[in-house]
């Protein structure tokens, strides 16, 4: 881990982690997805899962593999934010449960007018992930990107990451009006926060120098 408090690890590390690891941001490095075949075992999967889920740290997958299975991008579907190389394809050739489950999760995450349930069943290429919204976006070296991004986020205030993340997380099963309501609380938390207060100060010192 870095001094700014970024953990990057690969999907097998992250497997085997006793409990769920709770950096400010987690750079997910899948490019190096073992078995690159075949799915990994639902019980694992499940672990993969959970793991994400639990965590509180800012995710960033960055996808360096040329062809990804369905397993591996249920992980991409499941972080904040993804890169990847221009080179890469989500295979959903294989792993049907995986596929639907992907296929799911895409769904609820890209814009309306994409229609990801099209994309069952074959390849799908990076520039059409950049398209719909799943990738941010597409370089020659995305565990050097994925790092940076993860750094970026690091950098800021640990409360709006939070606020962020517990409202981004949720949205998908709340209605608009839900969603306003909770990004107004976090407004002000995070504006009648100690930090928030020693920002304006050090703002105002320096604009007195």
């Amino acid at each position: 881990m870095t001094a700014i408090g970024v953990l990057t690890m690969t999907w097998s590390e992250l497997r085997h982690c006793d409990r769920p690891p709770q950096p400010r941001a987690i750079a997910l490095l899948l490019d190096a997805c073992d078995p690159p075949d075949y799915g990994v075992d639902p019980a694992t999967e499940r672990v993969l899962a959970a793991t994400l889920a639990d965590t509180a740290s800012v995710v960033v997958a960055a996808i360096g593999a040329v062809v990804l299975p369905a397993w591996a991008a249920l992980l991409a579907c499941r972080a904040d934010v993804v890169v990847a190389v221009p080179e890469a394809v989500v295979d959903l050739t294989g792993d049907g449960d995986a596929v639907s489950r992907f296929v799911a999760l895409a769904d609820a995450r890209t814009p309306p007018w994409v229609d990801t349930g099209s994309w069952s069943g074959r390849r799908i290429e990076a520039a059409e992930l950049l398209r719909s919204g799943l990738v941010a976006e597409l370089t020659a070296d995305a565990r050097a990107l994925g790092g940076q991004v993860a750094e970026r986020l690091a950098r800021n205030s640990r409360l709006a990451l939070d606020s962020i993340l517990a409202i981004t997380k949720s949205a998908l099963g709340l209605d608009l009006s839900d969603v306003l309501a909770a990004e107004a609380d976090a407004q002000v938390a995070c504006m009648s926060s100690p930090e928030h207060a020693a920002a304006m100060a050090a703002r105002s010192q320096k604009a007195r120098q």
